[in-house]
């Protein structure tokens, strides 16, 4: 959008502060949303259940290989 109202509308650098802010303003609404929407129990389940993974294949994520 910045690019656009630069170039095509002739705004110059005004145009593409105002493409940056739009730009910022629907990707922080998108993820306020997500927050908003995310099932957080959902989400807590998947890291126990991946830290348990972890711990039970060694834990530190570190190789000892060829030491």
């Amino acid at each position: 959008m910045g690019v656009y109202l630069t170039f095509k509308r002739d705004m110059g650098l005004l145009g593409l502060w105002i493409g940056l802010t739009v730009a910022m303003l629907c990707t922080s609404t998108a993820g306020g949303l997500i927050i908003l929407w995310a099932d957080w129990d959902r989400e807590m389940e998947k890291v126990v259940e991946r830290l348990k993974g972890d711990k039970n294949s060694g834990g530190d994520g570190e190789s000892t290989e060829g030491v």
